[in-house]
């Protein structure tokens, strides 16, 4: 009877039926989720405007567009069905480094493929890690090689114990070596033009360069560095072709690696490695200029080669020495430029951000009388630009021929010391090394050009004077550094940046009315005939120090012709580029005063033909023992015009505080 009621009712009272309808609807709707009320909205849009488009168009449009619609679905899903299972597989892979779309760039396995056919010559399997080549756009090869130092240094970083403070886990009287923590792999880098002398630089023309130098020098170094706990590698960058015979000389003069799982040396041969390109100098020659416009072997930037190598090894190695091929490196050399750098790397680390007020608003009379100050603490960018320097000496072959000078500067000398020459002029003879008498290997390396073991007083240097030089004291928190030398080079630096030294002839004590030499004047730049780093280090300088970067490409401005404009060996090997402004990274280098690290910071130049050329200059050839004698004397001046700045300033500053007091 109800039912029957409401149906009667909804006949005579529709528009209340519908009401009701739509409020329980509307009722519904409201107390289900938002997500399904959201849905439902967007449907009843979608379904209003279909009608609303039916009822305007005709049933054949329709159906077109419902094929087209159905076409369109059928094409996405086959391309799903495509599509997944394949990214599916590629996930499955292991990733690769990405690789530029420039039309320079090329895919990693094709570079290496031809960096292995083209540019090298090896003896034996060489594990090469899947670097991008050097040759393409550098953004993705730089942010491939950020990302592997950024994974290694996340690793505990290595304590590096200075050699004279080892214990029983280091290098002593004991000969043990080195402790597996402190193993690095070093890659020595090599660049010779000549494989027999030319009779150029007083050299004897026709003699047999590679066997009596090149071959020796390699050896002797590689053995030393063995003997330091290292493992090594050599690659030899060449303006000439070996023959395998050839190769095999060096081969067989290196000594066995002890220090890896594999005992051979993995040795490296970069053939006619000198670049083509056109000569600027010859459209600045009259006789020359219709060579101008020809491609020619640029034998000056055989010295850049080096760093593509560097590039393409950078991940592989932990410490790079890059030397001329007559440069003698030893491992207690580059075991004190390890301690000296992770020095140089602490202090940064406890280093302020600016210098301390006292340091910076001096007293008028301070800086009249002293100048800048040449102590106390230094910043973190200016030990950014710090680095370990070194000193080329040669032997005196005959000192009655050719020797040192005959008078001293007017500097006096204080304590005069006798310097090790074994630590790094000591050569081979016979299959013995000269200072332990231990049988070494069974190649010579000494003759009558590079005696075995010479005197101390024998040791000479001819690229620095003590007229350019000044000294230094480090931070109170360094316990490796005390006093250091400066070397010169770096100019022109911002005032943050400028590291200030105690100059030998302060105040005209020596040299009355003489002004101090020009940074970039080449008689006292002391160019160090190559460079060492580490990677931490060559990173750095790529990416943050030196003006448009330290690896290749080579790009403009500050690069023209891909680097082979006018730049000369010494800017590429000589380490010009590092301590040099123009278009270079500016670094200071620092001699430690220390008599620990004095003969450590020497590197032996074994051709010894230096003496002879400029026998004409002989005072230009000092000993080393009177010039670190002379910065003796020198740095005795300076701690006591320290002593005297130091009353000054801190008189000034209790002034000013009793002043502000109430």
């Amino acid at each position: 009877i109800t039912t029957t009621m409401q149906q009667q009712h909804h006949r005579h009272h529709p528009h209340r039926h519908h009401q009701q309808t739509q409020q329980t609807q509307r009722k519904q709707q409201n107390d289900s989720p938002f997500s399904v009320r959201l849905s439902r909205w967007i449907w009843d849009g979608v379904m209003q405007q279909e009608r609303s488009w039916r009822a305007r168009t005709s049933p054949i449009r329709i159906r077109s567009h419902r094929s087209a619609a159905v076409m369109v679905l059928a094409i996405v899903a086959f391309g799903c069905c495509c599509v997944l299972p394949f990214a599916a597989f590629r996930s499955s892979l292991p990733s690769l480094p990405s690789t530029s779309s420039s039309s320079q760039g090329v895919t990693t396995l094709r570079t290496q493929k031809a960096l292995q056919n083209m540019r090298f010559i090896e003896d034996g399997d060489a594990r090469r890690e899947q670097l991008p080549s050097s040759g393409h756009d550098s953004s993705s090869s730089s942010s491939y090689i950020a990302r592997n130092l950024a994974q290694q240094q996340q690793q505990p970083r290595q304590s590096v114990t200075p050699q004279h403070n080892q214990s029983a886990a280091s290098t002593n009287d004991a000969g043990k070596p080195p402790s597996s923590a402190q193993l690095k792999k070093i890659l020595y880098i090599v660049t010779s033009m000549n494989e027999f002398e030319t009779g150029k630089r007083h050299t004897q023309r026709g003699a047999d360069r590679y066997k009596n130098t090149v071959v020796p020098v390699i050896s002797e170094s590689v053995n030393s560095m063995l003997q330091m706990g290292y493992a090594v590698d050599v690659v030899l960058i060449a303006d000439y072709s070996l023959k395998h015979a050839r190769r095999m000389l060096l081969r067989n003069a290196l000594p066995t690696n002890t220090n890896t799982t594999t005992s051979s040396i993995q040795v490296t041969f970069w053939n006619d490695a000198t670049p083509l390109g056109y000569k600027m100098e010859d459209a600045t020659m009259p006789n020359a200029k219709h060579k101008a416009n020809r491609t020619q072997y640029i034998t000056r930037a055989l010295a850049r080669q080096h760093r593509f190598v560097i590039k393409d090894k950078l991940l592989d190695y932990d410490f790079f020495v890059c030397f001329e091929d007559d440069m003698i490196i030893k491992g207690p050399t580059i075991q004190n430029y390890v301690d000296m750098e992770a020095e140089i790397y602490r202090l940064r680390q406890m280093a302020p951000y600016i210098q301390p007020r006292q340091f910076v608003n001096l007293p008028r009379e301070v800086q009249v009388e002293h100048g800048t100050p040449f102590y106390g603490p230094l910043t973190k960018d200016q030990l950014k630009r710090i680095i370990p320097g070194f000193i080329r000496v040669e032997v005196l072959l005959d000192e009655a021929r050719y020797g040192a000078q005959d008078q001293l500067d007017p500097v006096p000398m204080t304590d005069r010391p006798l310097i090790d020459p074994d630590v790094c002029c000591s050569i081979t003879q016979d299959g013995l090394d000269t200072k332990s008498n231990a049988h070494a290997h069974t190649h010579a390396n000494a003759n009558d050009m590079r005696p075995p073991s010479p005197a101390s007083d024998q040791l000479v240097l001819w690229e620095t004077n003590i007229k350019a030089l000044g000294v230094r004291k480090m931070p109170p928190a360094s316990t490796l550094f005390d006093w250091v030398v400066l070397q010169r080079g770096p100019r022109y630096l911002e005032w943050e940046l400028y590291i200030a030294d105690y100059w030998s002839n302060h105040k005209n004590k020596y040299y009355q009315g003489e002004e101090r030499p020009d940074e970039k004047d080449f008689l006292y730049v002391n160019n160090q005939g190559g460079w060492m780093a580490t990677r931490r280090q060559v990173w750095e300088w790529h990416t943050e120090i030196c003006s448009g970067g330290f690896l290749p490409p080579f790009s403009e401005p500050h690069f023209p012709l891909d680097g082979l404009d006018m730049r000369n060996v010494e800017y590429w090997s000589g380490g010009l580029q590092l301590f040099t402004r123009e278009h270079g990274c500016n670094l200071q280098r620092i001699i430690s005063l220390h008599p620990d690290h004095v003969a450590k910071q020497l590197l032996y130049h074994s051709s010894n033909n230096k003496q002879r050329q400029l026998h004409k200059r002989r005072w230009q050839i000092v000993k080393v023992n009177d010039l670190f004698a002379q910065l003796n004397t020198v740095k005795q001046n300076a701690e006591q015009a320290m002593a005297e700045m130091v009353a000054i300033i801190q008189y000034h500053w209790s002034r000013k505080q009793h002043k502000r007091q109430p």
